[in-house]
């Protein structure tokens, strides 16, 4: 059984937020149900150890 996690993240109107989720690979991340890099108001930066980190804009998020 793999376990999932779910990121909540709320960004503020007029401005951006870096978010760093916990994966072992960035194309497996979901942001509201489409591939996090695809997402409407999220772009992919960079993976990390450990992290797949993302810039969102404002609104309301869902990662998974």
């Amino acid at each position: 059984m793999t376990a999932a996690m779910r990121l909540t993240v709320e960004v503020p109107a007029n401005t951006v937020a870096t978010v760093y989720v916990p994966a072992s690979d960035p194309a497996k991340v979901r942001e509201s149900g489409k591939a996090a890099a695809q997402a409407r108001g999220v772009k992919f930066l960079r993976a990390e150890p450990g992290y797949a980190v993302f810039e969102v804009g404002s609104g309301r998020y869902e990662f998974r």
